[in-house]
């Protein structure tokens, strides 16, 4: 006698029949159309600071790669491989940046050490140079630079510095006001700021109504 098959499930977020739901039944008990999993990966992307895809957990990779394997015409592709690395910095507890000021691109743990016999050296898979793992300048032999060697020396670049080459590099802008950064994907250039002010994307500056010609 054959078993009858199990009715659909709706998606939490858009209500629609979902019936892969074996795999898309995620580990909170949520069930997410392939859809709503591709629009929180499209969200998910273009977040900063970045924050893993999920409902009320993390959602396995292996989820997405699911989602990424079906047919093009459920929505734009995802880049998975990308995700992977910003995903391998967002576990990383003890994070190494790149020493030059001009690239500062994350090292994963797996191009750190064991590229020379002093085994401390860290390989930059952007700009293809050695960050010493130990004082996070350029890579050297011998000891160390202390701090007095240094003098007025290049100092590591703090997370606000590294952060705000990433918007210069996307061309993202900050509120002139309370100085939020914003990435603007669509629409005009009125930006309307949670500090209340209004405010040109175009030229960054307010009020919007009252800013003066700038081509926008």
């Amino acid at each position: 006698m054959a078993t009858a098959a199990a009715p659909p499930l709706e998606c939490i977020i858009c209500t629609r029949s979902v019936t892969d739901y074996a795999k898309l039944h995620l580990p909170c008990g949520h069930v997410h159309c392939p859809a709503c999993v591709r629009a929180n990966f499209r969200v998910t992307m273009r977040s900063a600071p970045f924050r893993p895809v999920q409902c009320c957990q993390r959602i396995d990779i292996g989820v997405l790669r699911w989602v990424a394997s079906r047919s093009a015409t459920m929505g734009p592709s995802m880049d998975i491989t990308t995700y992977r690395r910003m995903l391998t910095e967002f576990d990383t507890p003890e994070k190494l940046y790149c020493w030059d000021p001009k690239c500062g691109a994350f090292i994963p743990p797996a191009l750190r050490a064991g590229n020379d016999s002093f085994g401390r050296s860290a390989l930059c898979r952007k700009c293809h140079t050695k960050t010493c793992i130990v004082c996070n300048e350029k890579f050297h032999f011998g000891p160390c630079p202390t701090p007095r060697s240094l003098g007025t020396r290049r100092k590591r670049p703090t997370a606000d510095e590294l952060f705000r080459r990433l918007s210069a590099r996307r061309g993202w802008k900050a509120c002139p006001s309370c100085k939020r950064v914003v990435e603007k994907t669509e629409g005009c250039n009125h930006i309307s700021c949670v500090c209340g002010i209004h405010w040109c994307y175009r030229c960054g500056k307010a009020p919007y109504d009252n800013h003066g010609p700038c081509g926008m």
